[in-house]
């Protein structure tokens, strides 16, 4: 497989959020925002995609023109697709000591290439970077990660992208529908018991970053990361209808405790 950058140089870069968006027609897209490049942070968008009709696939890497209240440039946000949309959440802005959290949610139409931001008030997550996050049916999650004082975390948020309403679960949170068409929108407490419900978790994995989580089936599957002091290879799955966690026994040869990787 050749490889185009038509744009140069857009890389080699570090820390930059990524995510895989899966349209109904057209190939796979891998899209990237951020990251540093030569030792500063970026505020740009690249899609890489693959032509499949051509004898020899090419990978080619697109600067994305967008409009709209753009994310400032950051290192290690979040990243997912779902929907037509494209969802942002953290990242650092800064050096570390120095940044201070941007707790807003973007939203990019792939439409209209067209971003959007949301003000959102109450909880939400300490983490800022090294955490690993999905859209599952309508429901952003973000999962541990470290934040700016370098503290990892265990704690599971998750944002409802389908109903404009913020609910906490005791670690996790949610917060509604965002419309592509609205410039801006600011969401207001919630205090409603209808809203927000309070959820437990006997067991969950042990606070980490930089661990890898896939989607398979109705469950989220984590494996190894860092807490600071130990490396992890275990291997832990989230039960999105049950909200629970399991600790995985498995069999064989398991993967040397590992951070800083990906899984697909």
């Amino acid at each position: 497989m050749s490889t185009s950058f038509p744009l140069q140089p857009p890389f080699p870069r570090t820390r930059s959020g990524s995510t895989v968006y899966f349209p109904l027609i057209d190939p796979p897209t891998i899209f990237s925002f951020g990251g540093l490049f030569d030792g500063a942070l970026q505020g740009d968008l690249y899609s890489f995609s693959i032509d499949p009709a051509v004898s020899t696939p090419n990978l080619t890497a697109k600067l994305v023109a967008t409009r709209g209240p753009a994310p400032t440039p950051r290192s290690e946000p979040l990243l997912a697709a779902a929907d037509g949309h494209l969802f942002l959440w953290g990242g650092m802005t800064e050096e570390p000591g120095r940044a201070e959290q941007d707790t807003r949610i973007y939203s990019l139409s792939l439409s209209t290439s067209s971003w959007s931001q949301y003000t959102v008030s109450g909880p939400f997550p300490a983490a800022t970077f090294g955490s690993t996050t999905t859209i599952f049916e309508g429901f952003f999650y973000v999962y541990a990660g470290t934040d700016m004082n370098g503290l990892a975390h265990d704690c599971l948020w998750r944002i409802d992208i389908d109903h404009c309403k913020l609910v906490s679960l005791s670690g996790l949170y949610m917060i509604s529908k965002l419309r592509a068409s609205s410039i801006s929108m600011y969401i207001s407490p919630v205090t409603s018991n209808l809203l927000w419900e309070n959820v437990s978790y006997p067991r969950s994995p042990a606070a980490r970053t930089g661990h890898s989580a896939i989607v398979y089936a109705c469950s989220w599957i984590v494996f190894g990361g860092l807490n600071g002091e130990n490396v992890f290879n275990d291997i832990w799955t989230f039960d999105f209808g049950k909200k629970e966690w399991t600790s995985v026994a498995c069999s064989g040869s398991l993967p040397p405790p590992r951070q800083q990787h990906s899984a697909l």
